[in-house]
């Protein structure tokens, strides 16, 4: 404020102001004393700083003088002076727990929420107010989209009731604003300049946090049953789980037919949500053709059964849906579910989850046309010409492809032959399979009973696996035995039965015979019969017997020479002349075989090859074989004989006797590495025949004999090893000259 003083006189004036004392230090004057000329006016500036609430009512004086105070105070003015220094008392209420700021909490989007304030002038005079919202970050939504203030501004009245402010919150996207001053409120003091001027700014925080539902399932896009049994119903299950805040409802129905070619085509198809109404759709998130479907606690599609088709999912829980498929369709299935989860994010999948159900059904079968994997373990021959066949092949098993007939060929009476056929399974589920052989006809003469026999009879082959099944023939008579091989995998209710392996099984039963070309003669009984002319005495007359072997086995003929009828006379002598002769030979003999290289055997298995020692000579032969272990095999396990205590030895000894040879020295180098395969089988089980005390996994059947003149003799060299390791060998034949 201004103090104007005018000089009205024609003299100068002095003039002093006093009493400033009572006024304080919030006042201070620009000047408290001075002169003024004739005719002049002059202000004095005095100031007000409002420090601290006062109602200032007091008087300053203002005395006037002449100039050079020769008559003293001639004039004296009191001046009142009224001041008044208030506070604006803004009293702001908060909700309970929100310590000084609005905390709306987490809440769903597209959920509106209403926080309320208070406001209350505690002051001597009205004021204004009036809300506004910045946003604080870069990253940060449009604050003014996500709230509004009811009212937004007004004034407040002194000392009257308080009045709400409510602050309203609703987001069509995830929002997160933690303890941000995005919200101020501005006070006003309506009586300074135009319209009001903002004398205070309060911050106000605010913290909200807007959701959706999330959710998450496993397995996570779809439910594959992988291959099945066709007529079999299997059940799987998968996850839906609330990784949310909130719980939510979830409803499932069959996908749209276009809306699954889309979900194909791009599962995340979040674009497709941006262009539709987002304050319509967003509740259920589906298509509208899926709002026409009704809920069902069972829903069926296809041939799956879903449950439950509806439910609630608590926040952090889950919920074990279950698929069952009957499976009595062969072929692929494929159906695709529309999962609805209510309150979701629009961006995902806006016409609904699609969940795929995978299953193929699949009947089993058994290779009925694959002969040489079948009969892998036999010869094959195309047609019936089994004469040429039979001639060069040793095998016991031929089948012949084009009568589907497998023949046991030289198979002794009374002795048991095996043939194993491999049952095989391509298909992508196990087949449990049925083996028998059957009698041709209900024939007396036709049964096969403890004739023919087959193991197992049931067994279960795996996927893309295999199984071998033995047919045991045991012929008890010299006849022609026939049966039906089946095996047929086990028919599934509902399903036509699949093609069975099915072939005929021939077999004879043999016995070595012979026939008697020469003699001629035969008796009454038919018998051969020799006739011998009369001869004196000292002369030799011979006549020839031939024989014929018309069988397919071998027949080592025994001669035996029944005494003549003959009469005896008594008291009657006569002296007989005999001739002696003799022969005297060394012995003459042959083998082929060299070397034994066996392949790789199991411990307590036995590998067997046969190699055959033939007498050339006139003379028998007696043999006595012998088993040397060599030190010098890779493996851990040599030994040697102790009744050979050196192969070295043992050689040159036999060589330096005039009375025995040695008829050769066969190595088994690299027993258990290379063999062939040819000539190579393996057994079970086998009798023991070592020699020494060490046991050496070398057996030669039989070890001692005797090979009659101009014969042969076949013998058997097995390996049977009871030990890890590689294992070399000699085996000696000691035979007397």
């Amino acid at each position: 404020k201004s103090l104007v003083m005018r000089n009205t006189c024609l003299l100068a004036v002095a003039w002093r102001i006093t009493g400033l004392e009572n006024l304080g230090d919030d006042f201070t004057l620009s000047q408290d004393q001075g002169i003024i000329e004739p005719n002049a006016e002059f202000s004095v500036h005095v100031h007000f700083r409002a420090t601290r609430q006062i109602n200032l009512r007091k008087y300053i004086r203002l005395e006037v003088y002449d100039a050079e105070n020769i008559l003293g105070i001639v004039q004296t003015e009191n001046i009142l002076v009224l001041a008044e220094a208030y506070d604006v008392a803004l009293d702001i209420s908060f909700p309970k727990g929100a310590d000084g700021g609005i905390d709306f909490g987490i809440i769903k989007v597209i959920d509106t929420v209403k926080q309320t304030i208070t406001l209350k002038n505690k002051g001597k005079y009205e004021i204004g107010y009036r809300f506004q919202l910045e946003s604080t970050k870069r990253d940060m939504p449009d604050v003014n989209s996500l709230f509004s203030i009811q009212p937004n501004k007004g004034t407040l009245a002194p000392n009257d009731r308080a009045s709400h402010i409510y602050i309203i919150f609703r987001s069509s996207i995830s929002t997160h604003i933690k303890d941000e001053p995005i919200l101020r409120c501005q006070v006003i003091e309506p009586t300074m300049a135009e319209g009001g001027e903002v004398i205070a700014s309060i911050p106000v925080k605010i913290s909200v946090r807007a959701v959706f539902s999330t959710y998450q399932m496993l397995p996570a896009r779809e439910l594959n049953f992988g291959t099945v049994l066709v007529g079999g119903r299997r059940s799987r299950t998968f996850t839906l789980e609330n990784t949310g805040e909130f719980e939510f409802k979830y409803f499932i129905f069959k996908m749209p037919i276009m809306a699954s070619h889309q979900g194909k085509k791009s599962v995340n198809s979040s674009k497709l949500g941006k262009s539709q109404d987002r304050s319509s759709s967003m509740r259920s998130n589906g298509a509208p053709k899926q709002k026409e479907q009704t809920p069902q606690a069972r829903l069926t599609i296809g041939i799956f059964t879903v449950f439950p088709g509806y439910g609630m999912v608590p926040p952090g829980g889950q919920l074990v849906i279950t698929v069952e498929s009957s499976g009595d369709q062969i072929g692929r299935h494929e159906e695709v579910l529309n999962i609805d989860v209510i309150d979701r994010d629009p961006k995902d999948n806006p016409t609904g989850i699609p969940y795929w159900m995978i299953i193929e059904c699949c009947a089993p079968n058994i290779v009925v046309d694959d002969i040489p994997s079948i009969f892998e373990e036999h010869f094959i021959c195309q047609n019936i010409n089994l004469h040429q066949c039979l001639q060069t092949v040793e095998t016991s098993g031929i089948y012949i492809e084009d009568e589907k007939k497998f023949l046991f060929h030289n198979v002794y009476v009374g002795d048991q032959a095996e043939a194993r056929f491999k049952i095989i399974n391509v298909g992508k589920v196990n087949a449990d399979v049925v083996v028998s052989v059957k009698p041709i006809s209900s024939k007396i003469a036709a049964r096969i009973v403890d004739i023919f026999e087959v193991e197992p009879t049931r067994l279960n082959v795996a996927s893309y696996g295999h199984k071998f099944v033995v047919v045991r023939f045991t012929p008890p008579t010299m006849q022609t035995y026939q049966c039906l091989f089946e095996a047929i995998v086990e028919a599934t209710p509902g399903l036509p039965k699949s093609k069975s392996l099915a072939f005929d099984i021939v077999g004879d039963g043999n016995l070595p015979r012979i026939n008697i070309l020469r003699p001629l003669l035969r008796n009454k009984i038919g018998h051969p019969l020799l006739i011998y002319s009369r001869l004196l005495l000292g002369q030799t007359e011979k006549l020839p017997i031939v024989l014929k072997n018309d069988g397919t086995l071998p027949a080592q003929v025994v001669e035996t020479d029944p005494e003549p009828a003959h009469s005896i006379l008594e008291d009657g002598t006569r002296e007989l002349i005999l001739k002696i002769s003799a022969m005297v030979n060394y012995n003459d003999f042959e083998c082929l075989c060299e070397s034994i290289n066996f392949k790789d055997t199991l411990l307590y298995q036995t590998r067997i090859y046969s190699i055959v020692v033939t007498n050339k000579g006139p003379v028998a032969l007696d043999y006595t074989w012998k088993v040397v272990m060599n030190g010098g095999g890779r493996g851990d396990h040599t030994e040697t004989i102790s009744s050979v205590p050196d192969a070295d030895a043992l050689i040159e000894e036999m060589n330096g006797q005039a009375s025995n040879r040695s008829i050769g020295i066969h190595s088994l180098n690299k027993a258990i590495q290379t063999s062939s395969r040819s000539s190579t089988s393996t057994e079970s089980s086998f009798p023991h025949l070592s020699v020494g005390t060490n046991k050496p996994p070398f057996i030669v059947e039989p070890y001692t004999g005797m090979i009659a003149a101009m014969d042969a003799q076949e013998f058997q060299v097995k390996f049977a090893p009871k030990d890890v390791g590689d294992f070399e060998a000699m085996l000696i034949c000691s035979i007397p000259i």
